[in-house]
């Protein structure tokens, strides 16, 4: 094209579903950039590596039930791209705790993000590009940043992003697109990394936990592939991070440290190594019911999620669903 930044196709945001379009697209010979925000591919799948601790902060493990999905998953296993997680798994209350359903569990290695990393070795990947708003003029998405600087302009658009942020970015650039993505909100989530000297006293690995502020619990280095010091990776429960998204990083560590202390029946635990994060879009509350959502007559599609599912496996159909529907003539 004549226009460095013109495209055929633009993606914005580089999670497990944009990635799984752009690679969907790159393997049918149709040319895509993708912009991200952060200076990373990964979405929702990112962790932290610091000081020689390892967390996956956001999504910790991936359930196969798609055909579909389980031949992509078998190319990523035999190229030791994924492991299973074997680690024990229980419900937890307050001290006591009872074996969990063995559902078979999977995570990248070395950190759930660096699948989404893997699959962006294929693909174009703008990074630090943050996409606030989408105009179209002339038969052209123009991608401004916060500022109104120009990214990009494309023929076709993809948000891949949770439907609170794709609906921002469109403002009344596609009315009644706005007008469907107004139903789907999201849960939010506070989560908490802590690292210790010594393993903790417990002998299961990870737990759902009932009665308390914190939804899920995970010894983050029983994963395959991770770093063996000891890192345990906290979530909180929807409700409790709705009631307290204002508070402190140092005020939520707090809490959920003592709320460990309560389920795991320890008194006193001492990590090392703590940092808070606040994940805004979590989870999808409602979905689409469908894999994406397009309006062909604008050149814009939709992809995430928020589509199918909560879940690795239903973002990854999400966006490689999507790419399908690009590659038909």
């Amino acid at each position: 094209m004549s226009n460095p930044g013109e495209h055929e196709i633009a993606i914005v945001g580089a999670g497990m579903a944009g990635m799984s379009c752009a690679v969907g697209l790159a393997l049918g010979d149709r040319s895509a950039v993708v912009l991200e925000t952060s200076g990373h591919p990964g979405g929702r799948m990112d962790g932290l590596r610091t000081q020689g601790f390892e967390f996956d902060a956001g999504a910790q493990y991936f359930t196969v039930r798609d055909p579909v999905f389980r031949s992509y998953v078998d190319t990523w296993l035999s190229g030791q791209r994924v492991m299973p997680w074997r680690g024990w798994v229980v419900e937890l209350d307050r001290g006591d705790f009872i074996s969990r359903e063995s559902a078979e569990r999977y995570v990248a290695q070395p950190s759930m993000g660096a699948l989404v990393r893997h699959l962006a070795e294929f693909c174009d990947v703008r990074e630090h590009q943050a996409v606030a708003r989408a105009d179209r003029v002339d038969g052209l998405w123009r991608l401004r940043d916060g500022r109104g600087v120009e990214l990009a302009r494309c023929r076709e658009l993809v948000l891949a992003l949770p439907a609170p942020m794709a609906l921002d970015i469109l403002g009344d650039a596609a009315p009644q697109v706005s007008t469907r993505l107004a139903h789907f909100e999201t849960t939010s989530c506070w989560a908490v990394m802590l690292g210790f000297d010594e393993p903790l006293p417990v002998p299961f690995d990870a737990a759902y936990v009932n009665q308390s502020p914190l939804a899920w619990v995970a010894r983050n280095n029983s994963k395959p592939g991770r770093v063996q010091r000891e890192a345990w990776v906290l979530h909180a429960t929807p409700e409790w991070s709705v009631g307290h998204e204002d508070l402190s990083d140092s005020e939520v560590l707090a809490h959920l440290l003592r709320a460990l202390e309560t389920a795991l029946g320890i008194e006193s635990l001492e990590p090392v190594f703590t940092e808070a994060r606040f994940w805004p879009h979590a989870a999808p509350i409602h979905t689409l019911g469908e894999p994406f959502l397009r309006d062909a007559s604008l050149g814009l599609s939709l992809c995430g999620d928020w589509c199918l599912a909560p879940r690795v496996e239903a973002a990854f159909l999400s966006g490689h669903a999507l790419s399908e529907r690009l590659l038909q003539p």
